[in-house]
């Protein structure tokens, strides 16, 4: 097992493909959208209904094509993850595996290097990996994003996400926060854009889709459709 050094990401720069040949546009040779999808849905199955995360480090074979998800994400493993999370204050971090997860998404980033995330990088992240970070919804315009409430997640996403290649990690969530409904498109993807260094999608029962992209706007953003339909 490789020891992460603080603030880099061995070798990751021998990662060749982009993440958008992974997990974006759809095309001819590449059905990874739907990777993605299955992957998420894997492990979100029974829709817990509590508010919780996950993050999961797989091999890129197993990004790339996912068919072999149930002998690396066992499903009796998937069930001790959801009865720990149906607990009071519920957290799933393991001393081995490939996922950890917990009630809130910012559980899972305190901590420093003894955070879950950082344990779980630390046992299996390598050159040959992708992470993928999920929330049931969208990361808060508000408290998860002002600077000065104890609640803000943009330092230790950054911190987090900064030392991995860009090409294999994804920040996912299904629905949009109920409470940044109300901010309108434009407010609403200008937050978005605040979260750093780790690309934002979304995956739902329509699909995954890119929530920036290059040139994002609000009259063509897949992310945002019902709320332009409000």
């Amino acid at each position: 097992m490789e020891t992460l050094v603080p603030g880099r990401m061995p070798r990751a720069g021998l990662l060749l493909l982009p993440l958008l040949l992974c997990f974006g546009t759809e095309t001819v040779e590449s059905t990874k959208p739907t990777a993605l999808r299955e992957i998420v849905d894997h492990v979100d199955k029974d829709g817990l209904a509590v508010e919780y995360a996950f993050a999961v480090s797989l091999e890129k074979a197993t990004c790339e094509n996912p068919s072999g998800l149930e002998q690396v994400l066992l499903r009796n493993k998937l069930r001790d993850m959801q009865a720990a999370i149906n607990q009071e204050g519920g957290l799933y971090d393991p001393d081995e595996g490939h996922i950890v997860t917990a009630q809130m998404k910012r559980r899972l980033l305190q901590g420093n290097q003894n955070s879950p995330m950082q344990k779980l990088l630390a046992r299996i992240y390598n050159e040959r990996s992708c992470l993928i970070f999920f929330t049931i919804h969208s990361p808060c315009a508000g408290t998860c994003q002002l600077v000065k409430r104890p609640h803000n997640i943009l330092r230790l996403v950054s911190d987090t996400f900064r030392p991995i290649d860009n090409n294999y990690k994804a920040f996912v969530f299904r629905q949009i926060y109920r409470q940044d409904r109300d901010l309108g498109p434009k407010s609403l993807l200008e937050a978005w854009h605040r979260l750093p260094n780790v690309p934002l999608l979304r995956c739902d029962t329509t699909g995954c889709r890119d929530c920036r992209g290059n040139d994002p706007k609000t009259d063509t953003n897949t992310c945002l459709d019902e709320m332009r339909a409000m």
